[in-house]
């Protein structure tokens, strides 16, 4: 994959959701920002990421993205037990590298 997914800006009233699929074996994503008060029901998964590089590839909204060992674990589990299912994971579905975006993501929470 040489094309890498970059996130769109969130309005402040809004999150970005997933949904976790396989696609010929591999983990495929696709994230959906919407508003905070109209969101689908959704999942929460949060977990200590700190520390670790996201170095495992898949596929987000048909473009090359990577996670963390523990998030790829997380999502391989939900695409098999939950699939179908929203999800909101911080790791994924906040932009890690955007300081403002982290920061009100983190008061949504």
């Amino acid at each position: 994959m040489s094309i890498i997914y970059t996130y769109s800006p969130l309005s402040p009233n809004q999150i970005r959701g997933l949904e976790v699929s396989r696609t010929d074996g591999a983990l495929a994503i696709s994230l959906l920002a919407t508003d905070f008060d109209t969101a689908p029901a959704y999942i929460t998964i949060s977990y200590c990421w700190e520390g670790q590089t996201p170095v495992h590839a898949i596929t987000c909204n048909g473009l090359g993205f990577r996670v963390t060992q523990n998030a790829a674990a997380v999502l391989s589990y939900m695409a098999t037990a939950y699939p179908g299912q929203y999800l909101w994971i911080d790791a994924v579905c906040i932009d890690q590298g955007n300081a403002p975006e982290k920061d009100i993501q983190v008061q949504l929470m």
